[in-house]
């Protein structure tokens, strides 16, 4: 949902230059510290062999933890070994040993997105589902010595008044450096979407490794392709700020738990807006909930990292996970306390996901 190409490199792990590492056996190529979790085969170089990739999965015990509600989780990373199939042995095309996060991460008021890696047509796709909340996935294909991000696609939930849960979807192809927008307009009887398609040009700086992706949950994608650089606040800032700085609260979802069993879920749309000043000031407006005749106002000042927004006003201080989508965000506020039921404490976790679009 997310965005300017962005990542970070890392000189721990990654990618083989100079002489190619060559083993018999393919799991010769695991390293200490590290199990397989998951194989996947398929020709990946297009010479008819199936080439072999180890999604592989670190075994430190200190990243084992206890969480109150899920029990014992197991947060180490998981990383990636790609190898070509020679005619008695392996070759080493390429390792990251760890750029995606653990299968056991916090969703918040969601499960967290689900990875899966597959091979087609000889291109490697690393697919990231989230329910309702929608996909993103990225194309890589072998090329100059490396495999090289050609394409990202990625469906968002869309807005349309409908029956059914709908997405709206964007593709972009940084070979043809073009990219397709399709709205969702309208939806048939039985959940058939009709799209609003649109065409717009990419500018592409330079096509992105996958030895250098350091952590895919940092990987951004917006339309043009470059290296992170010291300016991003700056511009995630005027990203905030610029067209009058108007962004519409088009849905707010709302999850309470608590450690009894107890669950509540609640869903608002449209409940009014907000505007970010080039200053670092803002204000708040929605409808009252005591009366929707009301517009209640709140003044607030911001700051922003890269992926986090504080907020500050005359009653709090709060921080958002913030996650872009071209004119779309997303901001993900998490809190706890106590409550004190039928004679003792329970903890209560709350969880905001609020999304907004620039008007």
């Amino acid at each position: 949902m997310k965005k300017l190409l962005t990542f970070l490199v890392t000189t721990s792990a990654i990618a083989v230059f100079g002489q190619t590492e060559k083993k018999q056996e393919p799991t010769d190529f695991i390293p200490k510290g590290y199990v397989v979790f998951e194989e996947i085969s398929g020709d990946l170089n297009k010479d008819g062999i199936e080439d072999c990739i180890f999604i592989i999965k670190g075994t430190d015990s200190n990243q084992i933890i206890t969480d109150d509600y899920r029990g014992q989780l197991d947060r180490n990373r998981r990383g990636i070994i790609i190898l070509f199939k020679g005619s008695d042995h392996y070759e080493l095309a390429l390792k990251n040993y760890d750029c995606f996060s653990s299968e056991h991460e916090d969703g918040g008021v969601y499960y967290a997105p689900e990875l899966s890696v597959t091979i087609d047509n000889g291109n490697l796709y690393i697919h990231y589902g989230h329910g309702r909340y929608g996909y993103w996935k990225y194309s890589f294909r072998f090329q100059n010595s490396d495999f090289e991000l050609i394409g990202y696609d990625e469906g968002y939930r869309s807005n349309f008044d409908s029956d059914w849960v709908t997405f709206d979807e964007e593709s972009l192809n940084f070979l043809s450096k073009k990219k397709l927008i399709k709205e969702v307009i309208k939806v048939s009887s039985d959940g058939k979407e009709t799209y609003k398609k649109t065409w717009k040009n990419l500018s592409v700086n330079k096509l992105i490794k996958l030895s250098e992706v350091k952590n895919f949950d940092e990987l951004e994608v917006m339309d043009e392709v470059t290296l992170s650089s010291s300016n991003e606040k700056e511009r995630i800032e005027k990203k905030l700020w610029e067209n009058n700085g108007e962004w519409n609260i088009v849905q707010e979802d709302v999850i309470k738990i608590s450690s009894n069993g107890e669950k509540y879920n609640s869903t608002t749309y449209n409940k009014g807006a907000m505007i970010f000043t080039k200053d670092g000031n803002g204000f708040l407006t929605e409808l009252s909930e005591s009366n929707p005749d009301i517009i209640d106002t709140l003044e607030f000042t911001y700051t922003i990292t890269q992926d986090k927004l504080i907020i500050s006003h005359e009653y709090d201080s709060q921080m958002y996970e913030m996650e872009w989508n071209k004119n779309k965000m997303i901001l993900t506020w998490h809190t706890s306390w106590k409550d004190f039921v039928n004679n003792e404490y329970v903890d209560v976790k709350y969880t905001t996901v609020t999304k907004l679009e620039k008007k």
